[in-house]
């Protein structure tokens, strides 16, 4: 009866683990999903305005992709992604997270560290792409903050944010081949 319970015990925990798995990651690339991205933000954003700390947000958009999808296929342009991500995680810290943030948009929250930091960081990402044996376009460009978009992390936050970032407020790095 006890072993029962046991396993029991171990295969619940199992699927509980599936479960945040599935809940928080992108099945295509197992980069974090947007959903998981927004919480992160959200509490990144409050722990910066309590403690004052920076840090930064980089947006990473691939070239043609439409175009790769259009011309290639669906299973080339998931190949594009996947390797776009293998390429990106090993210039990550354990504290920054990387997201699929949109169809080929890659976010990259970079804990603590200010503009310059992250431009640099943008300009390592673009480099780990550029020229990449891929059958896609190239990484278009990357925008680094400064982590001064404050506040609760709800959605008019966020778009304020975006709109800081539209205006070129922040550093942009352009990766092309």
């Amino acid at each position: 009866m006890l072993e029962r319970s046991l396993r029991y015990a171990l295969k619940l925990s199992e699927t509980l683990a599936e479960l945040k798995r599935m809940a928080t990651r992108d099945a295509l690339t197992g980069l974090l999903n947007r959903r998981e991205f927004d919480r992160l933000l959200a509490e990144e954003t409050e722990r910066s305005k309590r403690f004052g700390r920076s840090f930064s947000l980089v947006l990473l958009d691939l070239d043609k992709f439409k175009l790769v999808n259009d011309l290639h296929g669906h299973q080339a342009g998931d190949a594009v992604l996947i390797e776009t991500a293998r390429r990106l995680l090993p210039h990550m810290r354990r504290v920054d997270r990387l997201a699929r943030f949109g169809g080929e948009e890659i976010a990259v929250l970079l804990v603590e560290l200010d503009q310059r930091e992250a431009a640099l960081v943008a300009q390592r990402l673009v480099e780990s792409v550029r020229g990449a044996s891929l059958r896609s376009g190239r990484l278009r460009r990357a925008f680094g903050g400064d982590g001064q978009c404050r506040g609760g992390g709800n959605a008019g936050e966020r778009q304020h944010c975006e709109d800081a970032r539209g205006e070129g407020g922040q550093s942009t790095v352009r990766g092309q081949t």
